[in-house]
This record gives C-alpha cells, sequence and structure tokens, in this order.
C-alpha cells in the first residue's frame, strides 16, 4: 500500500501536464488511474493537440466578429476524462475534429505497446484486468495477443480467415 508521500511523487507528473497544457486540461481530476509510464505518451499528444485547440478556438472567434455571447457558448475542445481501460489509453475530448481525433488514435494505440509503469515496451496482459507492461512489471503475468481489428471484421463480414 502506497503512503501518501509515495502517490504525491507519483502524481506529480499530472500536475506538471495540467500546467503546461491548461486549454487540454480544463478540469484537474481529469486524468484517471495512469500510471507514470505513459507521462510521455500523454506528453507527445497534448503537444500533438494543442495547436489544434488554439487554431480551433482562433477560427471561431475569427468566424463570429467577437461576438462574446455567441463565444461564451461555444463548447470549446477540452479533455473530459482521461483513463486507462482494457489495457489501453482512452483520451475522451468534449468536442474535436478530424486532426485530434487522429493524434487521440496514435497515442492509444502507442499506448497498448508501452508500459504505464515505466514507459519500456510493453504488452497488455491480463493481471485480473488488462493493463500493459513490460516484463519487469508484468508480475509473472503472459502477455495477451490483441486480435487485429482488421482480420477481426474481415472474418466477421466474411466468415473466414482472410490474408
Amino acid at each position: 500500500v502506497m503512503d501518501q508521500y509515495e502517490k504525491s511523487l507519483r502524481n506529480e507528473w499530472k500536475d506538471k501536464l495540467f500546467a503546461d497544457f491548461p486549454d487540454v486540461f480544463e478540469r484537474r481530476r481529469t486524468i484517471e488511474n495512469i500510471g507514470p509510464g505513459w507521462e510521455p505518451l500523454l506528453r507527445d499528444l497534448c503537444e500533438a493537440i494543442d495547436p489544434l485547440i488554439q487554431k480551433f478556438k482562433q477560427d471561431m472567434v475569427d468566424s463570429h466578429d467577437t461576438d462574446d455571447e455567441i463565444l461564451a457558448g461555444i463548447e470549446w475542445p477540452t479533455c473530459v476524462q482521461c483513463k486507462e481501460k482494457f489495457g489501453g489509453l482512452r483520451f475522451y475530448m468534449g468536442r474535436s475534429n478530424e486532426g485530434i481525433d487522429k493524434a487521440i488514435r496514435i497515442a492509444e494505440e502507442k499506448s497498448y505497446q508501452t508500459c504505464d509503469e515505466c514507459g519500456a515496451p510493453g504488452k497488455p496482459r491480463n493481471a485480473g484486468w488488462m493493463v500493459t507492461r513490460c516484463d519487469n512489471h508484468s508480475e509473472g503475468k503472459e502477455a495477451f495477443v490483441r486480435p487485429d481489428p482488421e482480420k477481426a471484421l474481415l472474418k466477421e463480414i466474411f466468415g473466414e480467415e482472410t490474408e
């Protein structure tokens, strides 16, 4: 069981991320159950989407002639929840666009190859629940082979394995 000091050290990187990307994380409690190994992954994602959020905001301001009443009612792109689910990153935006969605998909896919504890190459493992861990943090759990979504879809459509 972690003591309070260990918990604060383990979450220090989140505070830095919130401070560095205030437009991405409007609310501070949006990052849940994410290990420190995914910090570089999240930082890369934020660096990719922050300028897209800034452009979205500027485009909205430009298109509304700075009508404060209209701008006050706009839902801006911001992260509403970031968590681990089934061994992978989930990053949910309240509002998004194609560029932001693409950056999120890339980060989510990379999370299945990155240990959430240390950031080393990892694999999804069943530890009573799915986690993505390197061999050092696997606690002896065997790697889980994720099905290829394209092959699964082809099998569902055609009813057979295809190459």
